[in-house]
Formats: structure tokens, sequence, C-alpha cells
């Protein structure tokens, strides 16, 4: 009877960081960029890649592509970070507004469905 509580356990933990997946890996960071070319970053503080979901909700005209809810689908961008990488966009990731996040750990089609219209998400 140990066992079989103990290996629950163990697999209702491991189920759980599979949910979390790496957002925690993620930071939202500032670049001064040149020539007014301010923007928020997203960098990976983790030791292994993590691909990497975002979307904001600045409405301003020239960073709606990427505004969280647009064209039935919650996120809006994605990309890989290597371990240490940052990523600076100044309209994806704009100088003024919330971004909105999720990742898992590995490269290209780690997460499960980035189409989805909420910020759930899950990872393979």
């Amino acid at each position: 009877m140990k066992i079989k509580l103990s290996i629950f356990i163990t697999m209702l933990f491991i189920s759980q960081l599979a949910i979390a997946g790496a957002t925690n890996c993620i930071d939202v960071g500032w670049n001064e960029g040149r020539y007014d070319n301010d923007g928020q970053t997203l960098e990976n503080n983790c030791s292994r890649k993590v691909e990497v979901m975002w979307c904001h909700n600045n409405d301003e005209r020239k960073y709606r592509k990427s505004r969280c809810g647009r064209d039935g689908r919650y996120y809006q961008k994605h990309v890989v970070l290597q371990a240490g990488e940052i990523k600076s966009n100044q309209y994806t990731l704009p100088p003024s507004g919330r971004i909105s996040y999720g990742a898992c750990y590995g490269g290209y089609g780690s997460i499960d469905d980035k189409t989805s219209s909420s910020s759930s998400f899950n990872c393979r």
C-alpha cells in the first residue's frame, strides 16, 4: 500500500511539473534601445532551451499585431530561447503594457497548442 501511494504522489508531482512547464524560467525585463526603440524583453534564466509564447495588452496601433486574443488566438508570438538568451523586439514586446507568456522545455513543438483562445497551454 505504501509503495502504491508513493508512486501515486510521485506521478502527481511529475504531472504538475509538466503543467507548469518552464514558465518560471522566463523573466520580463527592459531594453533601452537606440533611437527611441525602447521595449520589454524576455530572458531564459534556466540552463536548458525553452519554447516561449507571448502577447501583450497594449492597444496602440503599431503594437496591435501581437495583442493578446487577436484573431481568436490568445498568444500571438513564439520563439525558442537558448539558456541565458534574451529576446527583444520593440513591436512584439512594447515599452508599455503587460506581457503575458508561457513556456515549455525544449525546441519548437514543445508547446502543444499555440492556437488556443485562452491563456492555458500544455507542454509535450
